[in-house]
């Protein structure tokens, strides 16, 4: 944090890595102030109360039956990100030849642009809904049937393979700079994950057989 400076190129007593560095009392924004070391990652809180940190947004897309990562991308945690990252994944595995009948997010996806493009595309929307917010194509119709419930309970998993990437991976503070590079790391992270979970899936070893 200390290498963020205001991008006017003016100093304040802040930025540059000095140790008497005083952010006391200044109002850092994106528009404002940058980092050197960086410059494609942006500040952004967690939630209300929370510090800003230089930080990028990690997505990744799972199956469903096995929880492994279909796909994995990284961007700047700007508004509307996930659902664009979503998109993008899902239209990668589309050029796969890849479709899937039914795509399970949380609270975050539920949008009225989002749930109109999973629709126009044949794909059922298992998306958490919000109290009091009504979303054309996502309506008790949706979320009474039995998959629906199923995608919910199975769409945890997801949040099992973000706790490994950050905890086991090194995923939560990387040591690489730049987003190509962020993402590389992530997905390399993920590709390990996949490993790991595949070993499970795979059927035991026979012991050797003598004649």
């Amino acid at each position: 944090m200390k290498s963020v400076g205001p991008k006017d190129g003016g100093d304040g007593g802040v930025g540059g890595g000095k140790a008497d560095a005083d952010f006391e009392g200044l109002r850092r924004t994106n528009n404002t102030h940058a980092t050197t070391t960086d410059a494609e990652a942006m500040l952004v809180r967690k939630g209300k109360g929370r510090e800003s940190q230089l930080a990028y947004a990690g997505h990744a897309l799972m199956e469903s039956r096995h929880g492994l990562l279909l796909g994995l991308r990284v961007t700047a945690p700007h508004d509307n990100a996930e659902v664009k990252a979503a998109c993008a994944l899902l239209d990668e595995q589309k050029r796969q030849g890849i479709e899937p009948d039914s795509v399970g997010a949380d609270r975050g996806y539920c949008q009225r642009g989002f749930v109109q493009t999973l629709r126009s595309r044949g794909i059922e929307p298992h998306i958490a809904m919000i109290k009091d917010r009504r979303v054309p194509g996502l309506d008790g119709r949706t979320t009474r049937s039995k998959g629906y419930a199923i995608s919910q309970r199975v769409r945890k998993r997801i949040e099992e393979c973000f706790g490994w990437l950050h905890t086991i991976a090194g995923t939560k503070k990387v040591k690489v700079r730049g987003r190509a590079r962020v993402e590389m790391a992530f997905i390399l992270a993920g590709c390990a994950l996949n490993l790991l979970r595949m070993a499970k899936l795979a059927p035991p070893a026979m012991g050797a057989v003598r004649a």
